[in-house]
């Protein structure tokens, strides 16, 4: 067998970006949809109907677009707003005035309206674009804090100054560490360890609380 050595500067230099388009058949449908909206002051229940009856998810994306929400978040809202009721073609296929009107609780149309009949510059392009990259991981960030410092609040009331907050703690051989949201009382003798984890979107992140958690037992 002929043997072929490589170096790794002469590979690193013969890598190059693999281009991709972002746009796939579903996001070909919901940009056709959307481009029939025109600017109005109203947006009336047969024509936000209308949008749901040609593609019920296509509608439901539509929704979600204007709102500024995730699949997760707006399926978060709807089941702590409609309990009862799934956020599904059924549901809507059975009751369309009902859904439509559920729509309006999470104020859809309102914020079409406004939406569609407002006028944009440059610069509101770009404050996207910023809010589609480094604002989704802005936001996720301010998620985990805000609930690390309300865990942090109870934490206080119960155990006065006698933890610490965001550190490494030392493990039962005590020599080794972890890192945990809070050891009490303290990181050198913890007693109570507490993990603090927020998410707005299902995925890979929610299963790494597991390693987490194993990470801390095992110490």
């Amino acid at each position: 067998m002929l043997r072929h050595q490589q170096q790794a500067n002469a590979l690193l230099a013969s890598l190059s970006q693999l281009d991709t388009d972002w746009k796939d058949e579903f996001a070909k449908r919901v940009i056709s949809s959307y481009e029939r909206l025109e600017p109005a002051t109203e947006l009336g229940t047969v024509n936000l109907q209308q949008l749901f009856d040609e593609d019920f998810e296509v509608g439901l994306t539509i929704a979600r677009l204007f709102l500024e929400k995730s699949k997760d978040e707006f399926f978060s809202e709807w089941r702590a707003r409609f309990p009862q009721d799934g956020l599904n073609k059924g549901h809507y296929v059975k009751n369309k005035e009902a859904f439509l009107a559920q729509l309006d609780h999470l104020l859809v149309r309102s914020t079409i309206v406004s939406t569609v009949s407002q006028s944009y510059t440059w610069k509101d392009i770009l404050t996207e674009r910023l809010k589609a990259g480094r604002g989704s991981a802005i936001k996720g960030q301010a998620r985990g804090r805000a609930l690390e410092d309300f865990v942090e609040g109870i934490v206080s009331s119960v155990f006065g100054k006698h933890y610490d907050t965001r550190c490494s703690f030392t493990g039962a051989s005590g020599h080794s560490k972890e890192k945990t949201d809070f050891a009490i009382p303290s990181k050198e003798h913890p007693q109570i360890l507490i993990e603090v984890k927020a998410y707005g979107a299902t995925g890979s992140k929610q299963t790494d609380v597991l390693g987490d958690v194993t990470r801390i037992l095992e110490e």
